[in-house]
């Protein structure tokens, strides 16, 4: 949304710090030196009481398909939790730094990890199911689609399918790009949505960086396609691209 926040890190934290009230406390995430300088700032003038969040606090990180594990000073016993995703265990941070600045005790923090659950965000649909591994992520930017190929190199040794569907507004051409250094077939469908883009021309932006792809003009048929390629070459199917999707997607594996 940078046509509304900003082009720069510094000037989307400046609108982002706009929530800081008075007499409450503020945590803030990793961040560049940038926008630490504009958050820093915004909180003093409005007088809030304000937190970064410290990396070094985290080691022994562990990901798989069920969840992450890490460890967290200064508490004594490792973390579990139910989110998939290398950047998970950063987010989990910036949520028990919060908790921290309310007063939340140890043990709650502990349940709330655990029980987390965040549909469509690197969500395995199966795991070595009737359509072997299937993974949906709602990644529909650059930086989205570069966490989910992230989590699938640490995740998986080799290449995985694509079902792919993306909005005409995006810049899909960095998305391909990304996603072709972990994809190994991409079966491209236009979501349900009057933004989204033609099936056949994100199939060409794909071949245009080297990976072979189709274009579905159907939706079921292409969830299809894309299950029954993956499952005969033994690889994980990671759909991506857009939320719009995610309905239809569930959908349709479940009707397969």
């Amino acid at each position: 949304h940078t046509q509304y926040l900003g082009s720069t890190t510094a000037e989307i934290a400046k609108e982002k710090a706009g929530i800081f009230k008075a007499g409450c406390p503020a945590v803030c995430g990793l961040c560049d030196s940038s926008a630490m300088e504009v958050i820093k700032k915004s909180a003093l003038e409005k007088g809030s009481a304000l937190t970064f969040c410290s990396v070094e606090r985290l080691s022994d990180i562990s990901i798989s398909l069920t969840g992450a594990e890490f460890s967290l000073s200064p508490y004594k016993m490792p973390f579990s939790l139910s989110l998939i995703g290398e950047y998970q265990p950063r987010n989990a941070l910036c949520a028990v730094t919060a908790a921290e600045a309310l007063g939340i005790g140890e043990d709650a923090i502990r349940q709330g990890l655990a029980e987390a659950v965040w549909p469509a965000r690197f969500e395995v649909l199966q795991n070595n199911g009737p359509h072997g591994t299937v993974i949906f992520d709602g990644g529909h930017n650059p930086q989205g689609v570069l966490a989910a190929v992230n989590t699938v190199k640490k995740l998986f040794r080799g290449k995985v399918g694509l079902f792919c569907g993306v909005m005409a507004d995006k810049d899909y051409h960095t998305m391909c790009a990304l996603l072709s250094e972990i994809g190994e077939m991409a079966f491209c469908v236009a979501p349900d949505n009057a933004r989204a883009l033609n099936a056949d021309k994100l199939r060409q932006c794909f071949a245009d960086c080297g990976l072979r792809a189709s274009s579905c003009s159907d939706f079921k048929a292409g969830v299809e396609a894309a299950c029954d390629y993956c499952c005969n070459a033994g690889i994980p199917l990671l759909a991506v691209g857009s939320l719009y999707m995610y309905r239809d997607f569930r959908d349709a594996l479940e009707e397969l």
